[in-house]
């Protein structure tokens, strides 16, 4: 049984894997600095907006982080004291039940479960959002199912969810707010069930907004799904029109002879009324809400 405390002489290749998990891992030495600079209250730049980070710095104070530890550069070893079960949040098939206990018992100057611990909680929520967006989509049941396991078994995802980083905030955001629209799009629109998932699929915009610039595409899949959304409306207003139009040229025998025997198909007045409505609502919960979130 390895432990902590064994003499590290000619160890076998796996020993070298289990080796990393105690060491800064890729972004994290720059997501880490930004963790400490939240805790200890010092000034820090970042070009992306903070929800992310913030988010990772609130799990890691309430599980007692206190930004103590070096984030100086990739490789750094994390002390023996360093709480990983806490930070990452998961225990990998390499950790025994004496180095568990031992993690746990000691002292933890850096808890990686409070570090790591918000990642993999956001990772292992994709697995679930992902096949019930599948379903709104349309797709059934075993495609669904297909596309969930696809997301429970990427390699680099799992890797990515499992170390501090933001990676995993930004998609759960980004499918969130397709999820929202795709089953808003299921009932009717301004309907209570249509209001409350569009205000989700808002959440989701602000949320992946408020993450990464990158998220910016999240907002131009609602601004792109809302237009759509208007020009069907739009069509099948003019439809009806046309329909109606159609109608009252039919001649009648019982009447004049009408003076213009092909009047010109207006919308219905009705539907563009409902149609404006509905673009406004969506308007405000899936472009304007996202915005107050962020300038919140």
């Amino acid at each position: 049984m390895w432990h902590r405390t064994a003499p590290r002489t000619r160890s076998p290749p796996h020993r070298a894997e289990r080796s990393a998990e105690l060491q800064v891992v890729f972004d994290e030495y720059h997501f880490g600095k930004f963790v400490n600079g939240y805790i200890t209250g010092e000034y820090f730049f970042d070009i992306h907006p903070p929800l992310g980070k913030l988010l990772l710095c609130l799990v890691a104070w309430m599980g007692g982080y206190d930004g103590s530890q070096s984030w100086d550069k990739i490789g750094v070893d994390i002390p023996p004291e360093v709480n990983l079960l806490a930070l990452r949040g998961a225990l990998t098939r390499t950790r025994t039940l004496t180095l568990t206990l031992t993690l746990t018992l000691t002292p933890p100057e850096v808890n990686l479960l409070a570090l790591r611990g918000a990642p993999a909680l956001q990772g292992a929520l994709l697995v679930p959002l992902m096949f019930g967006t599948a379903r709104a989509l349309g797709i059934s049941t075993p495609g669904a199912l297909l596309g969930a396991c696809g997301v429970l078994l990427d390699g680099c995802f799992l890797v990515e969810s499992r170390f501090v980083l933001t990676d995993a905030t930004l998609l759960l955001c980004i499918v969130l707010q397709v999820w929202g629209c795709a089953s808003a799009a299921k009932h009717p629109p301004l309907s209570g069930a249509w209001l409350r998932r569009t205000a989700v699929g808002g959440l989701g915009v602000a949320g992946a907004l408020c993450t990464k610039w990158t998220g910016v595409s999240a907002l131009a899949m609602a601004g792109l799904q809302t237009l759509v959304l208007l020009l069907r409306g739009l069509a099948s207003a003019w439809r009806a029109g046309a329909r109606g139009a159609a109608v009252g040229a039919m001649p009648n025998p019982n009447s004049n002879p009408n003076p213009h025997p092909h009047p010109h198909p207006n919308p219905n007045p009705n539907q563009v009324g409902a149609m404006l409505r509905h673009g406004l609502a969506s308007a405000a919960l899936l472009l304007l809400l996202p915005a107050l979130l962020y300038l919140g």
